[in-house]
């Protein structure tokens, strides 16, 4: 089942400019993005909830502010992030902006939808609303964060109710951060 969900994410994300943004762009990249996606799939699987919809085109993760807790298992994850996926001359821009990002979640529980990806084939056809629907009925107990660097997808975040929280820029991009209370 978790190579459904990286097939679904892996091609989402190819061309992202978040992903580029943090993954090392190199003869190896592929690699480097299925490992990124090993490692959130990891994350969500512990400290979140994974989604699938019925027909498998389309998938998300969502970690749980309030189940991360500390597990050797994850700092061996995140070792493997930063010198197999990010890289270490990458590592202080990706971290900088997740220590900007970090000064806008609340202080108490939230849920973060760190990815959400739908099949090509099956884009515009209502089948990332009715999965982000499922997930907003699920988390209704807390905030709701995500970011996302695609500008197309502002308007689809918009509708569901989510409100623009920060711009941030990133290279020649935007990086865009909702929150839906």
């Amino acid at each position: 089942m978790r190579e459904k969900y990286l097939s679904i994410l892996i091609e989402a994300f190819r061309n992202n400019r978040s992903v580029k943004f943090v993954v090392k762009q190199d003869n190896k990249k592929e690699q480097r993005l299925k490992l990124l996606m090993k490692y959130s799939y990891w994350k969500a699987l512990h400290f979140g909830s994974l989604y699938m919809n019925e027909d498998e085109s389309a998938c998300a993760f969502v970690v749980d502010s309030s189940k991360k807790k500390f597990a050797i298992a994850s700092i061996l994850w995140d070792l493997k992030l930063i010198f197999y996926c990010i890289g270490v001359f990458n590592l202080s821009r990706a971290l900088k902006r997740e220590k900007i990002l970090k000064t806008f979640h609340p202080s108490g529980k939230f849920y973060h939808v760190w990815y959400i990806g739908v099949k090509e084939e099956a884009q515009g056809k209502g089948v990332g609303t009715e999965l982000m629907n499922k997930i907003i009925m699920d988390c209704k107990d807390a905030p709701i964060h995500l970011e996302t660097s695609m500008e197309q997808n502002f308007p689809f975040y918009e509708r569901l109710g989510f409100e623009k929280v920060i711009d941030l820029k990133q290279d020649k991009n935007v990086l865009r951060m909702y929150r839906k209370a």
